[in-house]
């Protein structure tokens, strides 16, 4: 295995990333992260590498947590594992503000396994609602960073060291902190202006589509890279207008579990179809999944390809992995989070034409 292969499949330990539910979107957006363990040892710090692939959508509207002053932890839920074998863990928290006003989100977790290292389901739910708690009180060290731009959309995630209670010391993989807050404090009336203003006019990107229909009825989602006048980008999810709501023909029950489902990939899989939409090629991945109550309900992600793509696939990543060789660029140093990194650059080009620089930044102490 070449050393940007290796690189790849390394780039994560246990992700968990909350994901915002606010009344209007519950059930209806998720936002997953694709999270790699191997197995149960402690990898030196400059062997982490970090890998967030948003598997359903962007973290959305976000900004009434910004003033939290409360969180309440509530314990891990295992919720299973998906058709490649990967273990799901979720667990809900609360934020109250000053106001007392509260909110909620949901963090998910989902680890891989080597064939035969079987989890111990639950000694993982201790370790990571201890981890929590330590996050909480940012007790954790900055092992590790990886910036990765997809077509020149950037992405940073970290990883973290916890030490446990036993000694033990667990990675983990998270979206930078300080870009979270970043994103809370941006949830302004003035935003929400220019956003409204784009809208208007049409300047906008439109980066995924979700088409969800039974037998009898049709839904389509779209959403979009709002980019503000100072460079801040945001992200919205909107329904078709032209389109039957989703909770039209799907009760709030019926949306939280295709979503699970989804997660899970727990239905008839029925692969990639590429679709014009807004006159530009989509690619669409379709799943079939009967609900609960005997609902079968026909479920499509779709992205943009080539250029116009601001996130990878499931199938972008494993075309990723497999490429052997990539074009070097120049390092680079930072400094983040008050710690210097060294920055290692390699430039990838996906056949569709697609270009991913991947930088994996070890800290400067470590060399």
């Amino acid at each position: 295995m070449d050393k940007n292969t290796e690189k790849i499949n390394k780039y994560l330990t246990n992700l968990n990333l909350p994901e915002y539910k606010s009344n209007q979107h519950r059930d209806k957006l998720r936002n997953q992260v694709l999270n790699t363990k191997q197995g149960s040892k402690v990898m030196p710090k400059r062997n982490i590498f970090l890998k967030v692939a948003a598997i359903i959508g962007l973290i959305i509207s976000i900004g009434a947590i910004a003033t939290a002053v409360t969180v309440k932890i509530y314990t891990y839920r295992y919720e299973g594992q998906d058709r490649d074998g990967a273990y799901h863990f979720t667990t809900e928290k609360t934020f109250e503000d000053e106001n007392g006003q509260t909110s909620a989100t949901i963090s998910s977790v989902m680890i891989t396994r080597s064939p035969n290292d079987v989890m111990d389901v639950e000694q993982e739910l201790k370790e990571l609602e201890e981890i929590d708690l330590l996050r909480q009180d940012d007790n954790r060290e900055l092992a590790g960073v990886v910036e990765k731009y997809v077509n020149g959309n950037f992405e940073r995630t970290m990883s973290f060291a916890y030490t446990l209670s036993d000694g033990r010391i667990k990675n983990m993989g998270e979206e930078d902190p300080d870009m979270i807050n970043m994103a809370m404090s941006r949830n302004t009336e003035q935003d929400q202006q220019e956003i409204d203003a784009l809208r208007e006019t049409g300047k906008r990107k439109l980066f995924k589509v979700i088409d969800t229909w039974t037998e009898d009825n049709f839904s389509r989602t779209f959403t979009y890279q709002y980019t503000l006048s100072d460079g801040f980008k945001k992200y919205i999810t909107e329904p078709d207008p032209e389109m039957p709501v989703l909770e039209s023909f799907l009760n709030e029950m019926q949306i939280g579990e295709l979503w699970d489902l989804r997660r899970l990939k727990d239905g008839q899989y029925l692969g990639y179809d590429n679709k014009e939409v807004q006159g530009k090629t989509f690619e669409f991945e379709t799943y079939i999944f009967t609900l609960a109550d005997g609902t079968e309900v026909n479920h499509s992600i779709g992205t943009p390809t080539g250029k116009d793509k601001i996130q990878l696939t499931n199938r972008d990543w494993e075309e990723f992995r497999e490429l052997e060789e990539g074009q070097q660029l120049e390092p680079e140093v930072k400094e983040i989070r008050g710690k210097m990194f060294l920055f290692e650059r390699t430039l990838f080009v996906l056949s569709d034409g697609t270009e991913i620089i991947f930088c994996d930044g070890n800290p400067i102490d470590d060399k």
